[in-house]
């Protein structure tokens, strides 16, 4: 019990002081070259479109509630149908990019990154 609760008191200071990217979209790239543009709804879900992909479903649009992300200081998480595919990474301090490595239960690993869009 007492780990527990010092793992809360060291994760306090960085919950809620990091960036806020609701309401954003993105430009994401994976380092095999699929592509895609993901919006991230205020509820910690988000929608996805899919560009390029190479497992044949470019121009799918895809909403779910077991699509969500989480945010801590500037470390994000992004997962896609309730954890197949984990996106973990950093987003820079201008708040225009992202990245690092996704891996999925399948075992595949593969840099990412990502670009803001700006209106």
């Amino acid at each position: 019990m007492k780990k527990v609760i010092l793992i809360i008191l060291l994760a306090i200071p960085f919950l809620g002081f990091g960036q806020d990217i609701s309401g954003t979209g993105w430009k994401l790239t994976e380092q095999d070259g699929d592509k895609m543009i993901i919006l991230f709804e205020k509820d910690k879900t988000f929608t996805y479109l899919n560009i390029l992909s190479q497992s044949g479903n470019s121009g799918e649009l895809f909403s779910d509630e077991d699509d969500t992300w989480m945010l801590a200081g500037d470390n994000i998480i992004i997962s896609f149908s309730n954890g197949y595919n984990i996106f973990s990474g950093q987003i820079n301090s201008t708040g225009d990019y992202m990245s690092g490595t996704m891996v999925n239960k399948n075992g595949k690993s593969e840099s990412w990154s990502a670009i803001l869009i700006k209106f």
